[in-house]
């Protein structure tokens, strides 16, 4: 057993039950009967948006669970991975973030996951950079040369640039390598400034911690929430919520826009790329959600005003 133990909510996937998923011997579902979207669309500049902000509090996606918040004069960086992760391939265009985003005001990591915790493309970073990572991670990051580096328990907090962050609960799991299984924790941030509220979800199945995020959070502006890696469900369940259940975790948190994550960029499960934003498009409107923001990958939106996507 592992440094963070989750099973109570989480289950105990085994070995055996990976077995069973990998060599097909328990039925999945059938995605040939769902709608599914034909490409994902990609931003042309993705730097376009960002150059034309002027202070304006703006949120981008850059693919998979990488996101850029901007509130005031902060910049943070949230699972910043570029181009192909290790054993992941990439399906979509790699973006630049490094280029496009080349100081933030700290990258934060959501837990250790190759997609989500990538190694070469946080090396692009200079090692002064402020990093904040779950508990368990920090020594990583000081191996590799980084000078700054908080580590945080869940509803733990800091002030960065008049922006405050928290760490908040998630429902998923950590593994780097044969023998790490949950000896660093997981989760996800809210971002508080300027007047404004972002949650980033990480990586999680459907728990009744967002209910408590939303309680502590009353004024979410936006939510950054995955909804792909959910097939097969019997197996995925506990660690990957599906599009029915983003719709549900975004009312939790009380978020005004829905930004969905998490898809179309790595195959990581049995679900085609163009299915998790074709079932929550029309998962949305059957529940009536209205406000669903697909950002293009690279793709930028703003806070105020008319929050319009560019």
């Amino acid at each position: 057993m592992g440094r963070f133990d989750d099973r109570a909510r989480n289950g105990d996937r085994g070995f055996g039950d990976l077995l069973v998923w990998q060599l097909g011997l328990k039925e999945g579902d059938d995605h040939a009967a769902r709608p599914a979207w034909t490409n994902i669309p990609i931003a042309e500049d993705p730097t376009a948006a960002l150059r034309q902000a002027n202070g304006r509090p703006q949120v981008s996606w850059f693919g998979h669970a990488s996101a850029h918040i901007r509130l005031g004069g902060a910049s943070f960086l949230v699972d910043p991975v570029e181009g192909d992760a290790f054993m992941v391939p990439r399906k979509t265009q790699p973006v630049p973030i490094s280029r496009i985003v080349p100081k933030p005001s700290a990258v934060l990591v959501t837990h250790n996951h190759y997609d989500h915790m990538d190694e070469k493309s946080l090396l692009q970073y200079p090692k002064t950079t402020p990093i904040v990572a779950p508990l368990g991670l920090g020594d990583w990051f000081v191996r590799r040369g980084f000078t700054n580096v908080s580590e945080f328990d869940w509803w733990q907090s800091t002030v960065i640039d008049d922006v405050r962050v928290t760490f908040v609960p998630s429902q998923h799991w950590s593994r780097r390598g044969l023998f790490d299984q949950n000896n660093s924790l997981w989760g996800g941030y809210v971002f508080e400034g300027s007047g404004y509220t972002v949650h980033h979800a990480g990586d999680s199945g459907y728990t009744d911690d967002f209910g408590e995020i939303g309680r502590r959070f009353p004024n979410v502006d936006l939510a950054f929430i995955p909804i792909g890696a959910y097939a097969p469900r019997w197996f995925m369940k506990p660690a990957h919520m599906n599009p029915v259940e983003a719709i549900k975790t975004a009312r939790d948190v009380g978020a005004g826009a829905l930004v969905p994550i998490h898809y179309g960029t790595f195959i990581l499960t049995d679900e085609p790329l163009g299915e998790p934003p074709a079932l929550l498009e029309m998962h949305a409107e059957d529940e009536g959600f209205k406000d669903v923001r697909f950002l293009p990958v690279g793709g930028s939106m703003y806070l105020d005003g008319d929050r319009e996507t560019v």
